[in-house]
């Protein structure tokens, strides 16, 4: 079985980010509003592997927050899964399951 340890919310709010028409300064603006940096690098993560447009803005802002310190991409997860470097996650849920649960319809 493909996301065992994957919750309802979670799979809910990635297939929301998948599907909404993002603006950059707006995500820019609520990041800088909410100040976490784990929130903004997750979020950063998603829009690359989704391909979402018109986010270069703030791709670049959130790069320039990427600190040193490793954050889970589930928060409420294991600590398991490959770092990555770039964004400085540890997925403990697999691209490849992110990917599967944006595609999934009920």
């Amino acid at each position: 079985m493909i996301c065992p340890n994957i919750r309802g919310g979670f799979a809910e709010l990635l297939r929301a980010f998948a599907e909404a028409e993002l603006d950059a300064e707006k995500m820019i603006a609520y990041c800088e509003a909410i100040q976490n940096i784990s929130a903004t690098k997750r979020m950063a993560y998603l829009a690359e592997i989704l391909e979402k447009t018109n986010l270069q803005v703030f791709l670049e802002y959130a790069q320039s927050l990427v600190n040193k310190k490793y954050t889970l991409f589930d928060a409420f997860g294991e600590e398991t899964g490959v770092f990555v470097k770039d964004w400085k996650l540890r997925m403990n849920v697999s691209k490849e399951d992110i990917l599967y649960l944006v595609d999934k319809q009920y």
